[in-house]
């Protein structure tokens, strides 16, 4: 759930959403609230920001307040995350809950985002699941980035001291880094 001038979520829908989540709040309606948090953690991205700093900064105390309202002690849960055959099983506590946990071979394909998650026990909170997408390079692989070598020089401290920014288009800089044409590695 949430607020928008437009069909876009941009920062302006991520920021009057947390404002109405900080309205709903006052009012003690919490069946609402929960699903304004719901849509507003799938607006962060992986390290927990949203499109603007603005919006990051109200999203952050409109959820903080949240948390403060709902809070509920953490003993244990067992979360349980499924898909197909494959499944994944974490005991959450005080001890674990702020980390972030890594899960390998996590059965992702193209377009199905989709998991069974079952948690149980006592305690609240909120579980986001964030894919990376690496793989190894092959041994036939050239890598196709080139940095020169940097040669440092001692800094002049009247060229770093002075305010005519002019001086410093007389120094160069020593570092070269370029993207070689696929093409031009046989690709």
């Amino acid at each position: 759930m949430y607020w928008s001038n437009s069909s876009v979520a941009d920062s302006y829908a991520v920021e009057t959403t947390a404002y109405a989540l900080l309205a709903f709040l006052k009012f003690d309606d919490f069946k609402t609230s929960h699903k304004i948090v719901a849509w507003l953690m799938t607006q962060s991205d992986a390290i927990g920001k949203w499109r603007s700093t603005q919006a990051t900064v109200i999203a952050m105390q409109a959820l903080a307040i949240y948390s403060g309202r709902t809070y509920y002690l953490l003993d244990d849960l067992n979360v349980i995350i499924e898909k197909g055959k494959w499944h994944y099983r974490q005991i959450v506590n005080r001890d674990n809950s702020l980390l972030q946990i890594l899960i390998p071979d996590l059965p992702v394909q193209i377009g199905d985002k989709k998991f069974d998650v079952t948690a149980s026990g006592q305690g609240s909170g909120i579980l986001q699941i964030d894919m990376f997408y690496n793989r190894k390079a092959r041994d036939d692989e050239i890598c196709p980035f080139d940095i020169s070598v940097i040669d440092v020089q001692p800094v002049d401290s009247d060229i770093a001291n002075n305010p005519n920014k002019d001086l410093l288009k007389s120094r160069k800089c020593n570092v070269c880094g370029y993207c070689q044409e696929p093409e031009s590695l046989g690709l």
